[in-house]
């Protein structure tokens, strides 16, 4: 899969990839040149998603779990656990309510996981976030007999 996305400067523009390799890829849409390389999934990635800053990567992975990345310094920021099945999509909520930010994650076994967020100003490199568990969401489906 492919995540296009864009840093404020317009000459700035950025493809990232995940795929069967367990990488997630950072290229330059500009001139195809590959710019970093994020590695820690032990499985397929299966969903990426870039926040509205354009300051963090996340992707999901069959592993169930969720990884987190600075796009600053290409360096991890969270290792987040929770789903009992492969996660298959991840989105960060564009809203900010009193500083506090939201990455939701659903996933095979049904389940919707919210994890909230606060950037950090003046922590040290990669540590400048710091993620909570908020609460986790089981989808139930009922089959009605007719």
């Amino acid at each position: 899969m492919l995540y296009f996305h864009e840093r404020s400067c317009k000459s700035n523009i950025y493809f990232s990839q995940g795929a069967d390799d367990y990488l997630v890829k950072i290229w330059s849409a500009v001139d195809g040149r590959l710019l970093s390389t994020l590695r820690g999934a032990s499985s397929e990635i299966t969903d990426i998603a870039v926040n509205n800053e354009n300051t963090l990567l996340a992707a999901g992975s069959c592993d169930k779990i969720l990884r987190v990345w600075c796009m600053q310094y290409c360096s991890p920021v969270a290792v987040l656990t929770g789903h009992t099945g492969m996660i298959t999509s991840v989105n960060f909520c564009p809203v900010v309510v009193n500083e506090i930010r939201y990455l939701v994650t659903t996933s095979t076994d049904g389940s919707v996981a919210f994890w909230s967020y606060v950037h950090q100003p003046g922590a040290q490199q990669g540590k400048h976030v710091k993620f909570t568990y908020v609460v986790f969401v089981w989808k139930h489906i009922l089959l009605q007999r007719r």
